[in-house]
């Protein structure tokens, strides 16, 4: 069996479990899509890490990690939204004709439309933060990796809005994204100690820490449907809006259905 037999295969797999129970499907298209379910958790784990009780060496160390693991993660998003746009198309399995998926209920066939499947940039943020959190804490973090990987990712498969091949794609350049940036810069808040002797600097920082942690826990859903709308302009000279996408949120029109992006 290829390699592209083989993703169909775990698709058809994962997918024909829809439609078979009606609460199944809801929880996997309605609940996980909650930011407070799907997110939340993971950013409540930084937040755990960023003020847990230790040693001033330890603290900074720690805290040094967390934000090279967060300026990874901003990598790994820029990297997978840059390979959506510039690599060849791919539609989502619920756009690719022969394939016979089952729509769960809740789900629908428009979401998505001229949306490229590959890489995921749902996995890739959320394998980058989990990996982040395994770096400082190995509890936390197999929970942070079976959070990305069961309410993230999984979900994306069982409605056919991701190949999971999109999602190891995705996985595997946040997880590269961390470990690089990690290394390049393993002390990134040293760069904020002239800001804190002003005499707003400490709270500029946590105020800007606590947008951050509100773009993440939203899936940087305006950022990108932004950034798209950007690419689409540059490239094609308008966006890419019509009437018969008009109810679907494809495209720069609306950012509503990036939850299954």
């Amino acid at each position: 069996m290829d390699v592209r037999a083989l993703d169909i295969a775990l698709l058809h797999a994962v997918n024909g479990f829809a439609g078979q129970w009606p609460l199944l499907d809801l929880v996997m298209t309605k609940v996980v899509a909650l930011y407070s379910v799907k997110t939340l958790p993971l950013v409540l784990c930084i937040v755990w890490l960023w003020f847990l009780n230790d040693t001033q060496e330890e603290q900074a160390h720690r805290r040094n990690s967390i934000a090279s693991a967060l300026l990874g993660m901003f990598l790994a998003l820029v990297v997978s939204r840059l390979m959506q746009n510039v690599m060849p198309h791919l539609p989502r399995p619920m756009h690719t004709a022969g394939l016979d998926l089952i729509t769960p209920i809740g789900a629908s066939m428009d979401e998505l439309k001229g949306w490229s499947s590959f890489p995921s940039d749902h996995a890739a943020m959320s394998i980058a933060i989990a990996y982040g959190i395994a770096r400082e804490s190995r509890r936390l973090g197999v929970l942070a990796f079976f959070w990305a990987i069961v309410v993230i990712c999984l979900p994306r498969v069982f409605s056919g809005f991701h190949f999971p091949s999109d999602l190891i794609g995705g996985g595997l350049i946040g997880i590269a994204c961390v470990y690089l940036v990690t290394r390049l810069v393993p002390r990134p808040l040293d760069l904020r100690f002239p800001l804190e002797n002003t005499p707003y600097g400490k709270s500029l920082f946590y105020t800007a820490t606590f947008a951050v942690l509100f773009w993440i826990a939203t899936m940087f859903g305006d950022v990108r449907s932004i950034s798209k709308g950007i690419f689409e302009v540059a490239t094609l000279g308008d966006v890419q809006y019509d009437e018969e996408e008009a109810g679907t949120g494809s495209g720069f029109a609306s950012a509503a259905n990036l939850d299954a992006s």
